[in-house]
């Protein structure tokens, strides 16, 4: 399975969608079945049939995806192959593209499971970390009409992951911004890209390459006006190359000024004393 990862974004976005199409969807009502706790996740597929996640609930543990039809007629079920029912295992979620291929996110097992419509294991992938393609407690999945993302809600990491099966083109979503700072200080710049892996960066400073610049992000310390120009990025990968707009960055000059003398007299010695202060700021 050539599936690609990229980077992602915040899942409380994905967890609205996802829960805007749970009640969209919910338009039947199922049969009462025994022993079936309260499902959480629904999908439906080009043929009006409706998966249903059976979650772990109350004194029955079922762990399973079951299907209907388009009346609520029960069509079958099934659980995560080669699992022990009495384990902890938690389905957080359901999604079938366009060919009818059902997609599970088995929260548990930090892993997606991809399954025909008769629920034969088709693949999976995933395990337990936070790196590209790992997991911690997927809750949520979809698949987009062309059945070539498939998105993962990555709970416990705080992200969305996206495969792909066919390999793309960088693509930037997250160019480096003008900036405005004072000279002396640490100047960040960042960019993030999607595409297939690995990308490759390199960032420049008016044209030229700048020696190192290969991560995400640009970190330069201690800053001064020499600094001052227009930066860009270029992401590439084995497919083609992307590149950023140019973002200026403007380093103001820091100046010292002495104020007037505010002196008096000394209350030891009786003298005058001068008393000068001095500072520093932007022009």
């Amino acid at each position: 399975m050539n599936l690609t990862k990229s980077r992602a974004l915040q899942d409380r976005l994905f967890h609205v969608v996802c829960w805007f199409c749970c009640f969209a969807l919910v338009i039947i009502e199922l049969p009462s079945l025994a022993e079936a706790p309260p499902a959480f996740a629904f999908n439906m597929d080009s043929s009006n049939d409706l998966y249903v996640v059976d979650a772990p609930g109350g004194s029955f543990d079922n762990y399973r995806v079951q299907k209907f039809d388009a009346n609520g007629n029960f069509l079958l079920e099934w659980g995560p192959p080669g699992i022990d029912s009495a384990s902890s295992i938690q389905i957080g979620g359901v999604a079938t593209d366009p060919q009818n291929n059902v997609y599970v996110a088995d929260g548990a097992n930090q892993r997606v499971q991809k399954f025909s419509s008769s629920g034969v294991l088709l693949s999976e992938w995933g395990t337990f970390g936070s790196g590209p393609g790992e997991f911690n407690q997927p809750s949520g999945i979809a698949v987009d009409p062309t059945g070539n993302y498939v998105y993962v809600a990555d709970s416990y990491n705080s992200r969305v992951e996206v495969f792909a099966y066919t390999p793309l083109n960088p693509l930037i979503y997250l160019p480096p911004t003008n900036q405005v700072v004072p000279a002396g200080v640490t100047l960040t710049l960042s960019a993030a890209a999607f595409g297939a892996q690995p990308l490759a960066y390199s960032w420049r400073f008016s044209g030229v390459d700048i020696p190192g610049g290969t991560a995400s992000s640009l970190v330069m310390s201690n800053v001064s006006a020499a600094a001052a120009g227009t930066y860009s990025v270029s992401v590439s990968n084995e497919l083609g190359i992307a590149t950023s707009p140019l973002a200026t960055i403007t380093v103001e000059p820091l100046v010292v000024t002495t104020l007037p003398d505010i002196g008096g007299w000394s209350r030891v010695t009786g003298e005058r004393v001068s008393r000068q202060f001095s500072c520093c700021g932007l022009v």
